[in-house]
């Protein structure tokens, strides 16, 4: 059993003008954690705004800054700022319509710390899987649907 003391702080909020062309979502929160004597500390904040071109047809773009330092390691803090812009086809206008089909394209940007980190994904079944997709680089661009 591992010793573990942790504390969450965030906060959620959604906004949905009535009879406005445009619907938003913005998050801002913490994170601490001490796991077996190691401290990890998380900040991030982020927003989705959306301008709703009709009932189906959306305006999408998301950005968001994240911050993680831990004591169990030299890296220092590591730092994610991202800035995402598409489109999406979903069956209303408000920000929980679902389904909801994307097609974006995303700009990320990392310092040294975070990249020395390595480069971790989740599928979904395959957690923790080392990537290499942008080797030594500090930013790049993904996009997809």
């Amino acid at each position: 059993t591992e010793k573990r003391t942790e504390w969450m702080l965030f906060d959620h909020w959604v906004m949905e003008p009535k009879g406005a062309p445009w619907t938003a979502a913005a998050t801002v929160g913490m994170r601490n954690a001490k796991v077996e004597g190691v401290t990890n500390k998380e900040f991030w904040i982020g927003a989705r705004p959306q301008y709703h071109l009709n009932n189906v047809w959306s305006l999408v773009s998301e950005v968001g800054y994240q911050t993680a330092k831990s004591d169990g390691d030299d890296l220092g803090t590591r730092k994610l700022a991202k800035v995402t812009l598409g489109t999406q086809f979903s069956a209303g206008r408000s920000i929980w319509s679902r389904p909801a089909i994307r097609f974006y394209t995303t700009y990320a940007k990392w310092n040294t710390a975070a990249a020395r980190a390595g480069t971790v994904t989740c599928t979904g079944r395959d957690c923790n899987t080392a990537v290499d997709a942008f080797g030594d680089k500090r930013s790049g661009v993904s996009y997809g649907v």
